[in-house]
Order: C-alpha cells, then structure tokens, then sequence
C-alpha cells in the first residue's frame, strides 16, 4: 500500500493522532515511514525521525533512493554511472534543504523522545513525530522492573498523550511478530 492510499485510508495525518504502522521484519515499514516523512518534509511540514533501529547515515542513504529512484543496494555496491552520480548529488542538496531532523541517539528512551520533541516544538520546527520503532524504545529506570508488555503499553500512551500536547500526528512503528506489544487488528491504526 502506496503513501497515498493510506492518507486517503486515514483522511491524511491530522493532529493529535497517534499512528500505529505494523508489520513483521522486513515488510517495509522503515521504508514506508521513510516515504510519509520525506513527502510530509517536501510539503513544508517540519518532521522529527527518531531511529531507534538505523543509524542517520542507512536512513539518508534510503532518503536518496527515495528521492533519486536509484535502487539503494546499487548506490551501496557502488553500481551507479556518472548521470545517477550527478542526481544523487542534487538529492543531497534537496534533502539538506528539508525541514527533516534524524535522531539516531542511541537507548532512546519516552523521556528522551518526549524532550527533543518539545524542544523542536517550541521552536517551530516539529509538524510530524515517527517513532521507528516502539519494541527499541528502552524504559526509564522507573519501569524497569515491569513487564515488557506493561512497558510497551506505557510508552504507547505516553506518545499518545504527547501528540495531543503538542498538537503533531505521532506515527509509531511496531513489529508484530514479538510476543509483546501490538498483535493483532488491521496493520495500520488511529487511536483518537
């Protein structure tokens, strides 16, 4: 399911929605928040990508597959003649120029998340949160000792309650292979 048809499943991304994108490994899911993110960027809108998964440089050289339409296990080998070489360098430039900020810090955690979310806020520069994705996410000190579902279930409604504060759509992605977390019901959900 293509970027378009999911906006028209949803009614687009409206604020405060909390997203939830599910899939088992290798479905697509960072592929397809990848996608949302870069079109929501190219419209204007500011987007955080907090990458518990993918460091900055796997999502950016992704982005430029996206961008340029050059398949990225070709850019990776090096497989690219002297034109895909002159687009990917136009794609960089656009890509600087979006209004994306990748946050690849490592042990995430919903504190963490929560206050480069409100920073960017309050600067006026945060439209649109992904989280990729929910299962990385580590628990503050406090949760620690709770079960791994019990700390799923808070960091989702943490996230919830963090996209009616700040008035942004939070898309969440999740695995539902795990035997924790979310695992059943449509592969894409809107709480309101």
């Amino acid at each position: 399911m293509g970027i378009k048809a999911i906006e028209g499943r949803l009614g687009g991304f409206q604020a405060p929605d909390m997203i939830v994108l599910g899939g088992r490994p290798g479905m697509g899911k960072t592929g397809m928040a990848l996608g949302i993110a870069l079109a929501a960027a190219q419209a204007g809108h500011a987007v955080l990508y907090a990458s518990l998964e993918m460091s900055s440089e796997q999502l950016g050289q992704r982005a430029l597959s996206i961008l340029t339409g050059i398949a990225h296990d070709q850019m990776q080998k090096g497989e690219i003649e002297q034109p895909d070489f002159d687009e990917i360098m136009r794609a960089t430039k656009r890509l600087d120029d979006l209004p994306l900020e990748i946050d690849d810090t490592g042990g995430q955690t919903p504190d963490y998340i929560e206050r480069s979310a409100r920073r960017l806020k309050r600067m006026g520069k945060l439209e649109l949160l992904i989280v990729d994705h929910l299962q990385l996410m580590r628990p503050p000190r406090e949760t620690r000792k709770e079960n791994r579902v019990q700390q799923i279930t808070e960091f989702t409604m943490r996230m919830k309650a963090l996209a009616k504060e700040l008035e942004i759509p939070v898309l969440l992605l999740s695995q539902l292979n795990l035997s924790i977390g979310i695992q059943s019901g449509p592969p894409i959900g809107v709480q309101n």
